[in-house]
């Protein structure tokens, strides 16, 4: 059995029209223990299958929506799939608008919360969310290692990828690391 973070009576509403966070306040209870970052089931109070999402027993946002598909596994062809749709969309986008720069990947809008992925050019910037105590709100970071070959794939000719810390809600203080390499052939 998964863990299953149960939802409070009627707090089922934002999830039934695809809003794709559970916030703090919706939580009646969790179904076993789960790690930050561990995707976990998100059910009704009657135990109804809702969505699949990333944990974070800190935020206000305890679950951000990987998916509402029940068959859906969260592993690394459900990243390269979000990828490639992405990419065909702002791709066709980007040639209607004669652009070489723009946000390939747009976070929840996309299907992957916490993450980002700017396009220069041919340069790629992947940026991911993390809590303020310096841990990923979603372990963007581990699957970094399993979206970064995915990034190779858009074609850039060099891939770059950096974290944003947040240091309180106000202060706009940014610590970053960077990695960079030549894209794949």
């Amino acid at each position: 059995m998964s863990v299953r973070l149960v939802l409070a009576k009627g707090r089922e509403k934002s999830l039934l029209r695809r809003h794709p966070w559970v916030f703090s306040g919706a939580v009646a209870r969790m179904e076993g223990k789960a790690s930050l970052g561990e995707t976990i089931d998100i059910v009704d109070h009657q135990g109804k299958w809702l969505a699949r999402g990333a944990y974070s027993p800190a935020s206000q946002i305890r679950a951000r929506v990987w998916t509402f598909d029940k068959d859906e596994t969260i592993d690394i062809d459900f990243f390269v799939r979000r990828l490639q749709q992405a990419q065909q969309w702002r791709d066709w986008l980007a040639k209607r608008d004669g652009l070489d720069s723009y946000r390939l990947i747009a976070g929840e809008s996309d299907g992957l919360p916490g993450v980002t992925i700017d396009r220069f050019g041919n340069f790629l910037v992947l940026q991911l969310l993390e809590r303020r105590s310096g841990i990923p709100a979603c372990r963007a970071d581990q699957r970094a290692a399993n979206a970064v070959p995915g990034m190779r794939n858009l074609r850039p000719q060099r891939c770059g990828g950096a974290q944003k810390r947040r240091h309180g809600a106000d202060s706009g203080a940014r610590n970053g690391r960077t990695a960079t390499g030549p894209a794949a052939d």
